[in-house]
């Protein structure tokens, strides 16, 4: 098994001879497995698509000096092999043993044409160290006739760009979650003990954050503390970027801090076809759920703000997003982070209101707000305070909360017009849309008895037929009443990201700690785009062969149904006539 040697330094001398040098430890770069044609091709193809190489490449190389016996697209080729295959790790060390595999043709169509195992790992990482300074410079390239930065996060998205065919996405629907993803430094202290300085404010951390910075408060012996960050938040190790956080429970740990970085996904999702508003709603085609784009971030940043600019940019470039689907994490955030940005752009956003967002509140004579939505101010009592189900509810439990939501609906108001330039909406009361009916408006009782409740109003008491409110009235508006039967239905929709993050969390890869052994969140990033370029093809394929079996299902003719014998009807028969039968062959022939 042979050896990197240690390279020479300036002027011949060896690392060894200046006191001050540290020795690396031989780094052994061979026994790659050597890619199939088609895994060759598939990389080659994805990294030519993205455009990185054409803007990245004359960045990297340098007009002066000896050519780089390495070159930009093949490093990319070679981190998108490695990327492709199922359960890697993104180690500059399993990409250099997958250049190191590569045949003499393979490297010939990559532009390389003198490559050896000797000082090949320190080949990839004086390259990678310049593609990141590169970043760090902040490059303005012209990109499809616009200024573009240059940076990680451009490149990761242009190569999970090229991996998603467009015929393929054609749903205007976007399912969004983040997951953690650990560094790979070593914490100094329990992870327990960690102090959590999110960027969220109070009104904007769920209940069980709230708890636990409570009792972290009341600790004496904390995790160590290492430094302050530019932003002002508390560094754990020796990853300059990662940050504490807080992660949601799954079925393998409890939810808890942890040091490191968040990923935000966007999924692709099926679209909301048709509901009747309360009780019934149909959803659209299956669609594959490819990840459009994803962002990663120091842990505790602020999601909406994370997200947001990047559904924007996303409309910007011609996305259809007309849906939005998110958790508490997102929609607990002020209305100017993630509300009010995305209604001024025409999205929707889907999601269950957090606890306290549930609590009735007056609007006007004759409306309240509940859930984010108006009501009828003469809301029964009963239903004013619901909740919906927890984690633990029994199906039992969450049917009757479900029904109880679907007796709330008629009480609703519905959207009339709008929204305008400036935001403002105009609602039909349910009296007006023909939700409820009350003794007191004669006209309302023209209507079927089973079209609505039956409210009882003080005498000469007339509800305006539509209220006119503006944004930041009533920033959680939704098309649909939260916690009925069609809202499940469709919030059902943004369960495919969470099936995506389980791909990334041990299906497909697990990015837990040692899955990057970089610092950085630039590097861990630029990395990352290569695994979530891999993901969507294999996503692709499944759906192809999805396909392919479906049409090869419906071509078959379907068998003729084999007439049954020894029927109630047959044995019965023939035995009111007299006949002998056999119950198994049937009527004697």
């Amino acid at each position: 098994m042979s050896t990197n040697p240690v390279p020479l330094s300036e002027g011949g001398r060896h690392p060894a001879d200046r006191p001050d040098t540290l020795i690396r430890a031989p780094v052994d770069v061979e026994g790659g497995s050597p890619p199939t044609p088609r895994e060759f091709a598939t990389a080659v193809e994805l990294v030519d698509a993205s455009g990185v190489v054409e803007v990245v490449g004359p960045l990297v190389d340098s007009d002066i000096g000896r050519p780089r016996s390495l070159n930009f697209r093949a490093f990319c080729v070679a981190a998108q092999v490695n990327a492709l295959r199922p359960h890697h790790v993104a180690h500059l060390v399993a990409i250099t043993k997958v250049m190191n595999s590569f045949s003499h043709e393979q490297l010939q169509a990559l532009g390389i044409t003198d490559w050896g195992f000797a000082n090949s790992y320190l080949r990839f990482e004086r390259l990678f160290l310049r593609i990141f300074q590169i970043f760090r410079e902040g490059n303005v390239v012209d990109v499809d006739g616009e200024p573009t930065t240059i940076d990680a996060r451009w490149v990761a998205n242009r190569e999970i760009s090229a991996s998603r065919p467009s015929e393929y996405v054609t749903s205007g629907s976007i399912a969004i979650d983040g997951t953690d993803v650990p560094t790979w430094g070593r914490l100094h202290g329990d992870v327990e003990t960690l102090v959590l300085d999110l960027e969220e404010t109070d009104e904007e951390r769920s209940d069980d954050v709230i708890d636990f910075v409570a009792r972290t408060a009341r600790k004496k012996r904390r995790a160590r503390i290492l430094g302050v960050g530019p932003d002002g938040r508390n560094i754990y190790t020796a990853d300059p970027t990662a940050r504490a956080g807080w992660r949601s429970a799954t079925g393998k740990r409890k939810a808890g801090p942890f040091n490191g970085y968040e990923l935000h996904t966007l999924v692709q999702t099926r679209d909301l076809a048709w509901s009747n508003g309360v009780t019934r709603a149909r959803v659209g085609p299956q669609v594959p759920p490819l990840i459009l784009g994803i962002a990663l971030v120091p842990a505790g940043t602020h999601r909406s703000r994370t997200v947001v600019p990047m559904l924007l940019e996303g409309k910007e470039r011609g996305w259809r997003i007309d849906d939005v689907l998110v958790d508490p994490g997102y929609s607990l955030a002020k209305p100017e982070f993630l509300m009010h940005p995305l209604h001024e752009a025409g999205i929707h956003v889907t999601f269950r209101p957090a606890s306290h967002q549930w609590k009735a509140k007056p609007f006007s004579e004759d409306a309240i707000v509940s859930g984010g939505q108006l009501f009828d101010a003469r809301l029964p009592e009963d239903l004013r305070d619901l909740r919906p189900p927890g984690r633990d509810a029994t199906a039992s439990e969450k049917t009757e909360i479900e029904e109880a939501f679907n007796r709330k609906a008629p009480y609703r108001y519905t959207l009339h017009a709008g929204p305008d330039d400036e935001g403002f909406t105009r609602w039909r009361s349910p009296f007006s849309a023909g939700l409820l009916r009350s003794r007191e408006l004669p006209w309302t009782m023209r209507r079927p008895v089973d079209s609505g409740p039956l409210v009882s109003l003080p005498p000469g008491t007339r509800p305006a037929a539509t209220i006119s409110v503006s944004a930041a009235d009533l920033p959680l508006r939704q098309r649909l009443p939260t916690g009925t039967a069609a809202h499940n239905i469709s919030m059902g929709r943004r369960q495919i990201v969470e099936t995506m993050n389980a791909q990334l969390k041990g299906g497909f890869v697990d990015l837990e700690k040692g899955q990057f052994r970089v610092f950085g969140t630039d590097k861990i990033e630029f990395l990352l785009g290569f695994t979530i370029a891999a993901l969507n093809v294999r996503t692709v394929r499944m759906w192809r062969a999805r396909l392919a079996a479906e049409s090869l299902n419906a071509a078959k003719p379907r068998p003729r149904a084999r007439r049954r014998r020894g029927t109630y009807g047959q044995v019965l028969a023939l035995t009111q006539a007299g006949s002998p039968s056999d119950p198994v062959r049937g009527p004697p022939r």
